[in-house]
């Protein structure tokens, strides 16, 4: 069920008619839906205020969230020319591992407390081949539990994403024009 704060926050989404970064090609069975979505003047965590500024940053979603064995990936793209939407990696990661273990979608007073605290000590490292916008590029990946995540930049765009499981064998990212397939959950 959609709630109407999720209405609202989806028709100023539209308007907005932001051109984010997605994964490209066909994602098969996944589901693919809008997760979070951020502008300015919004208040903490997305909520929309009765008027809402310029959209900042958005993710796009491939997979089901609530369970923990099967893939998903979270995209997010910031628009903003400082970049003050870009996560940082870890942060990511951790609060990823926090939401997406299978947990109920309301944890226990102490488990909510955790989530967003940046995972301790030296985190995995390697590297991926990329395409973006149709170039091949190699970026540094950093993991955490059974997660993996990358940063890049194009376009004065800053994109993050973060996978669980395995990433395809050549994730591809493309500037998506048409996010309606996105709403349609």
């Amino acid at each position: 069920m959609i709630t109407a704060a999720r209405r609202m926050l989806d028709y100023e989404v539209r308007q907005a008619a932001p051109q984010p970064f997605g994964l490209a090609g066909d994602t098969g069975p996944l589901p693919v839906f809008v997760g979070r979505s951020a502008f300015s003047g919004s208040a903490v965590g997305g909520v929309p205020t009765p008027r809402l500024g310029q959209l900042t940053s958005i993710a796009l979603c491939y997979g089901m969230p609530e369970d923990p064995r099967s893939p998903f990936v979270d995209v997010l793209t910031d628009f903003t020319p400082d970049h003050a939407d870009t996560v940082n990696l870890r942060v990511a990661l951790g609060r990823a591992a926090a939401a997406w273990d299978g947990q109920s979608s309301h944890p226990p007073d102490h488990l909510a407390r955790r989530r967003g605290r940046p995972p301790k000590g030296p985190l995995p490292r390697g590297h991926l081949q990329i395409l973006v916008v149709g170039q091949l590029r190699t970026v540094t990946t950093t993991s955490h539990q059974n997660y993996s995540g990358l940063q890049f930049s194009h376009s004065g765009k800053t994109v993050t994403a973060i996978a669980r499981g395995h990433w395809p064998d050549l994730p591809t990212f493309a500037v998506v024009t048409d996010l309606e397939r996105y709403f349609a959950r």
